[in-house]
């Protein structure tokens, strides 16, 4: 697929698609119930789609004009009411239904990585960076895989197939399976979108060698901890986090070749470990929101390590 071609494409995604769950919470919301803005925000932060949504709604009512910092303001400003007139109204409602393993396991993925930014900003406080901007980022960050469900909606199973193990080798799988990868898609349709420079920034660069990135310094900082949790799930989809060796082994190397500025932290290897399960835990945990059973596992064993 040409440049061109795919630029052209991409801009006519008028919107992810979301998980059914998101479609029947909406279109049975009541405004007036106490628990809607709650019920709500649950299932934006399990659910890109609906997420971006509630940034580009945001964005049209504000007129670019407001600092989009956190889930849970967006919706606040927006309100249950305006975005299930915005969401349900749309002439047509992408809806996009797991059913291979490797669809599920995608989604496990935008949740691991969006839990793991958070902990990370979290626990080094010094980055000074916002746990709610690390969240939207990581949870955002492979969007580009669901803008892909437009036009092919087995995406998922079709780079499985091709294979891959880390994310690096997920680029060219996708390159081999499709013509383009997520991040080529992702950084189109984010920009189209006007979504904040700190999200497109992960999504541009969370597969680039971070030192040669020239990017205001906040927004390097949240793309290397979404990055670093990038690694953390994919060893966990791998191994489930089974391997402390392994892990430590992941560690180093990314704060020896890819970090920027975490390595300058030193951090202490028990405190990523309980990053590491507590993402696990914590991500299985908001599986259940989406209402497809229980998260899956062993979501990488058939791909060669």
């Amino acid at each position: 697929m040409t440049g061109a071609t795919l630029s052209n494409w991409s801009r006519k995604a008028t919107a992810l698609p979301v998980l059914p769950v998101v479609v029947t919470t909406l279109l049975s919301l009541d405004p007036n119930d106490d628990n809607a803005f709650s019920e709500l925000l649950k299932l934006a932060k399990v659910d890109p789609g609906l997420t971006v949504e509630i940034l580009r709604i945001l964005r049209v009512k504000s007129r670019n004009s407001v600092t989009i910092s956190s889930l849970k303001k967006a919706l606040i400003r927006i309100g249950a009411a305006s975005l299930k007139e915005l969401v349900t109204r749309r002439s047509s409602v992408q809806v996009f239904v797991p059913t291979a393993h490797a669809e599920t396991c995608m989604w496990l993925h935008f949740i691991q990585v969006a839990i793991a930014s958070e902990q990370l900003s979290r626990s080094f406080r010094s980055l000074e960076i916002s746990r709610n901007r690390a969240y939207l980022a990581g949870l955002l960050h492979d969007m580009g895989r669901l803008v892909d469900f437009e036009r092919l909606a087995k995406s998922p199973s079709e780079v499985d197939r091709v294979g891959y193990k880390d994310p690096s080798s997920l680029l060219l799988a996708e390159a081999q399976a499709f013509g383009h990868n997520h991040v080529q898609l992702g950084s189109i349709a984010g920009n189209a979108w006007s979504l904040p420079d700190y999200i497109i920034g992960a999504i541009e660069h969370h597969h680039s060698d971070l030192r040669a990135v020239s990017i205001r310094e906040e927004n390097l900082k949240i793309i290397e901890v979404v990055k670093f949790a990038d690694e953390i799930s994919m060893h966990a989809m791998r191994s489930r986090g089974d391997d402390p060796h392994t892990f430590q082994r992941l560690c180093q190397a990314f704060f020896e070749k890819q970090s920027v500025y975490l390595h300058k932290l030193s951090p202490p290897q028990e405190v990523l470990d309980g990053i590491l399960t507590t993402m696990i835990d914590a991500a299985e945990k908001e599986f259940t929101h989406l209402q497809l059973g229980k998260a899956p596992i062993n979501c990488m064993s058939t791909i060669p390590k």
